[in-house]
């Protein structure tokens, strides 16, 4: 008994003079038994964790984890870096800049007496005549045949345009539609029906509304003059600018004399910029 408590006196005696002496062993040993058991019990696992990392199969794992990393992380400031300021101080990115809206195409608006429709000169118009309004298709300015005498070109009958060249709305329907030409009224009735311009006869044949004359000219170009109630010429004719080749009369399926002229691909143009050429009328 003596022995024992001698004993628990040495240990401590020299517990105290250790703490006294800073001994780490000592410190670290008090320290230990006065942590909660919670975190005595983490401690303990994290240090075997740390520990088997280690460990040969372990310390392969952990490169790889490593390594993928990295790659992770330099692929994040890749993609950050594609904006950057520019030396200029402006920021660049990557991202294409909106597209630019279209610009607005004038749908057909409806065209009055007296309106002038492609030319600088002044032409008497009868009847509805709707011209093209905001909303539709504007029609590009048509290539003119450049080796004909222009100053040569006649209006097909004398009057006015019934309906002009583009898009329209039918009054019956409401429906937009398109006209390849210009519907011409004349002012007499019969009226004579003349060549706009020196060509020749292609074809003569008969339409919904009467006959239908189709005349070449240079450069491939083709006109067309549907609604005849007789004709004057036939194919392989040759005729001069003015030449009669057949003649209008009113009927209750004819609205008036439908003339187009077409390029060498055979797409429409607005007759009325060559009519305005001057005009022979």
């Amino acid at each position: 008994m003596r022995t024992k408590g001698i004993q628990r006196i040495r240990d401590w005696t020299v517990g105290r003079l250790r703490r006294a002496g800073n001994d780490p062993e000592a410190n670290e040993q008090e320290q230990s038994h006065r942590r909660p058991a919670p975190v005595r019990r983490l401690l303990g696992w994290f240090e075997r964790v740390a520990g088997g990392l280690w460990q040969p199969r372990r310390r392969v794992l952990l490169r790889w984890l490593t390594f993928v990393f990295l790659i992770g992380a330099a692929y994040g400031l890749w993609q950050g870096s594609q904006d950057f300021i520019a030396p200029g101080g402006s920021l660049l990115s990557n991202e294409m800049p909106p597209a630019e809206p279209s610009a607005t195409v004038p749908e057909p608006a409806e065209a009055a007496g007296g309106t002038s429709l492609a030319g600088n000169l002044p032409l008497p118009l009868t009847g509805n005549v709707a011209q093209a309004q905001s909303g539709e298709p504007e029609q590009a300015a048509p290539r003119l045949p450049d080796i004909l005498d222009l100053s040569q070109v006649v209006w097909p009958v004398t009057g006015g345009v019934e309906g002009a060249y583009g898009w329209y709305r039918d009054p019956a329907t409401e429906a937009w539609r398109f006209r390849s030409g210009l519907i011409l009224k004349p002012d007499r009735d019969p009226a004579p029906v003349r060549a706009s311009l020196p060509g020749e006869v292609v074809s003569v044949d008969t339409s919904g509304i009467g006959y239908r004359v189709v005349l070449s000219h240079a450069e491939g170009w083709v006109s067309e003059y549907v609604g005849l109630a007789a004709v004057a010429v036939h194919a392989g004719m040759r005729v001069e600018a003015g030449d009669t080749i057949g003649e209008f009369a009113s009927a209750p399926h004819r609205d008036g004399l439908h003339y187009t002229l077409r390029d060498a691909s055979g797409q429409p143009t607005d007759p009325s910029r060559i009519l305005y050429t001057p005009a022979v009328r």
